[in-house]
């Protein structure tokens, strides 16, 4: 298909989606900083950047944010900072502690980095990493949890908190997912070493492609600042911490193209740091807009009494709603009401990727049926959008849809 077929197919599809699983979050003001770019005559990252990365860790409540070109090369570059951390090179646990239920890119800097990821099953209520058999899966060869904020939800930090410092463990977490959720107040994101963020178009704010490593540690800031651009030290901020793990540059020469990582290119653009700065600015109302959804929709579909179990927020924590996690009581019920949504105009997925131990990829870790929850999750699950804006209309469609063709329809 050409594409100038593929963008009319494209423009029919969303005629007819009368409840997208996303949308666009930008307007005049986005347009016009992506214009104020191409005014100028520097377009690779430079200021915008710069200014986006401040605004953005003062936001998150952390002391330093690194902009990158996506969430999934986020996580690429927090788990390298993890490997190549001169502070921790003697330390040969190679285990990290994933859940089952992710998207794909949570494991694979995992594994391209040399360390073995240990999968553990999810909460069947809140979507999430289960303690429970995390604690189980502990070993002396752990090195760290890399846990994941799922469709918004925060995790339960005052034990991940707890066993990592019982059995010194680092605390990573994929926030993809859950920009402005929060965990006693706290956001996530800030309560590991190191959080990913994405600003993909799908997510709460948009720059296209984009992704962000927020942390609290100077050292680790340095060390992601050099990953992200070829291992160098060109854009290292405070030298004489940098210099007190890594060998100098031989000349003046060559302080510009002085290797010391085995780092990638993951710079974003100024494009993408323009309008990084104009979403921040609503963010705050984005996700206010996103919690009153998911308080309408609860409610509705309590009234409802529809049988479906939607994902419960974490105890002491305060959910972004990413998108509503729905579970089906059986997966005949599942497949038929994804069927009926599409065919109706209401779009939905599975959540995330299901249980990630059934995708080929995977499958030779470990034994997908070990993971209950998970396949619980893989077999029932099914998600629907939320948005920036006020849904009611398109949560009044889908309870519309749902009465109409699921509660007068038997699935055996």
């Amino acid at each position: 298909m050409d594409y100038k077929s593929q963008m009319m197919a494209y423009q029919r599809e969303k005629a007819y989606m009368k409840y997208p699983l996303a949308s666009k979050t930008w307007d005049e003001a986005e347009y016009q900083a992506v214009m104020k770019v191409f005014g100028g005559d520097y377009y690779k990252m430079g200021s915008y950047c710069k200014q986006f990365e401040k605004a953005y860790a003062e936001w998150a409540g952390t002391k330093y944010a690194v902009f990158c070109n996506s969430g999934s090369s986020a996580n690429l570059l927090a788990i390298a900072a993890l490997r190549h951390d001169p502070r921790f090179l003697t330390d040969k646990r190679d285990e990290i502690i994933v859940p089952a239920v992710s998207w794909s890119t949570t494991y694979y800097p995992v594994m391209q980095l040399g360390y073995k990821p240990i999968f553990v099953d999810i909460c069947d209520k809140t979507f999430n990493i289960q303690i429970e058999d995390l604690e189980k899966k502990i070993t002396p060869n752990t090195r760290a949890i890399f846990t994941v904020n799922l469709l918004g939800n925060p995790c339960d930090f005052g034990a991940l908190k707890r066993l990592c410092e019982q059995h010194n463990l680092v605390l990573l977490e994929d926030n993809c997912e859950s920009m402005g959720a929060s965990y006693h107040g706290k956001k996530t994101g800030s309560h590991g070493l190191i959080g990913t963020q994405s600003t993909f178009f799908s997510h709460h704010i948009c720059t296209m492609e984009g992704g962000i490593c927020v942390t609290d540690d100077e050292l680790t800031y340095e060390l992601l600042i050099s990953l992200r651009a070829h291992g160098w030290i060109r854009d290292v901020e405070n030298e004489a911490l940098f210099y007190t793990y890594f060998e100098k540059p031989e000349s003046e020469l060559y302080e510009h193209f002085h290797f010391v990582l085995p780092g990638y290119n993951f710079r974003p653009t100024e494009i993408q740091g323009a309008l990084g700065l104009e979403q921040l600015k609503k963010l705050d109302g984005f996700i206010n807009e996103r919690i009153i959804n998911a308080e309408y929709f609860q409610n509705t579909m309590l009234k409802l009494n529809s049988g479906l179990q939607f994902q419960q927020e974490q105890e002491d924590g305060q959910s972004s709603w990413f998108w509503f996690g729905l579970l089906c009581e059986h997966k005949e019920q599942r497949d038929v009401l994804a069927r009926i949504l599409k065919k109706q105009g209401v779009d939905c997925r599975p959540i995330v990727s299901g249980n990630m131990l059934r995708q080929p990829i995977f499958s030779n870790l470990a034994q997908p049926e070990k993971f209950p929850n998970a396949q619980k999750i893989h077999d029932c699950g099914l998600a629907i959008g939320n948005h920036h804006y006020d849904a009611q209309k398109e949560i009044d469609y889908f309870t519309q849809v749902f009465q109409s063709h699921i509660l007068t329809t038997e699935v055996s």
